[in-house]
């Protein structure tokens, strides 16, 4: 797992690659896992799922993710694990971490871990951009008070989320993931013919 984490990390802008190493994977029965803010390293690494290695998907692999916005996250993420939408607005840089950030974290499945289907995490955007905006002025402001910084100030700040239990159709889904990574994650377009195929 330690050798193919380090083959694919060394091809993470070839998509063609990356997908050929993955089918290798499979085949021996090495889990890829979809990327994740609380879990990811900047690049490929191995982590235990089930007991078993697995390898996860690096941050430094999503299109749209830059070096600025995935050392703040990682620097947070060694801190404390981020809870949820809240945590994730009220911590992170929003001048590091943007909406195309954002997007492209939620597009490649790294902010499931949230807790918040990927529908619902976009159609808050705004909501969630408007967060990280007001706690960056307060934090601002306060750091130039007499007083410092003062966290109560923030600590009851939180998203107006507007919740839903639906999601992207599972095409909309995989062909995101696409755009993000380079790879299906989630399944296959031709995971609802696999038994006709099988047939042929």
């Amino acid at each position: 797992a330690e050798f193919m984490a380090a083959l694919i990390t060394s091809e993470e802008t070839n998509a063609d690659k990356i997908s050929r190493y993955i089918d290798e994977c499979k085949r021996l029965d090495i889990a890829i896992l979809p990327p994740s803010v609380n879990k990811s390293a900047k690049e490929f690494s191995v982590v235990s799922e089930g007991g078993k290695d697995a390898i996860i998907y690096g941050l430094g692999a999503i299109k749209g993710v830059g070096g600025a916005a995935i050392e703040n996250i990682l620097e947070l993420q060694s801190e404390a694990k981020f809870q949820s939408i809240d945590d994730f607005a009220s911590r992170v840089d929003n001048f590091r971490v943007n909406k195309k950030v954002i997007e492209s974290l939620i597009y490649a499945g790294a902010m499931d871990c949230l807790g918040k289907s990927r529908l619902a995490m976009i159609q808050n955007m705004e909501n969630i951009l408007d967060v990280m905006k007001k706690i960056t002025e307060i934090k601002k402001d306060a750091e130039s008070s007499l007083f410092g910084e003062d966290e109560d100030m923030t600590s009851g700040m939180s998203v107006s989320f507007v919740d839903t239990d639906k999601e992207f159709p599972q095409g909309e889904i995989l062909k995101f993931e696409q755009q993000t990574v380079g790879v299906y994650l989630s399944g296959h377009p031709l995971d609802d013919y696999k038994g006709e195929m099988e047939g042929i």
